[in-house]
């Protein structure tokens, strides 16, 4: 019975993530796709903090610095040319 459950849910999110992906602009598609990725990322890192693999959490988010900065800075450009606008 769980997995019945489980199925379900999965082909109902499938559902709606194509109902999205129908009416999306591109721009919220880009938005999507790159908030999913920095969400999983962030999950992974808990995951190995959590589970006392401290060492590869920080290497990894060592190697996400670069990422972040360029997200606010690009987030910034966008804003600033928004409010000349």
């Amino acid at each position: 019975m769980p997995y019945l459950v489980l199925v379900l849910g999965i082909i109902v999110g499938l559902y709606a993530l194509y109902r999205f992906f129908i009416k999306a602009s591109p721009e919220q598609i880009r938005n999507l796709i790159r908030y999913s990725v920095i969400i999983i990322y962030s999950l992974i890192l808990l995951f190995f903090a959590l589970t006392a693999r401290i060492i590869i959490s920080l290497a990894l988010l060592l190697l996400s610095i670069p990422f972040v900065i360029a997200h606010f800075k690009g987030k910034a450009q966008k804003d600033n040319t928004q409010n000349e606008e």
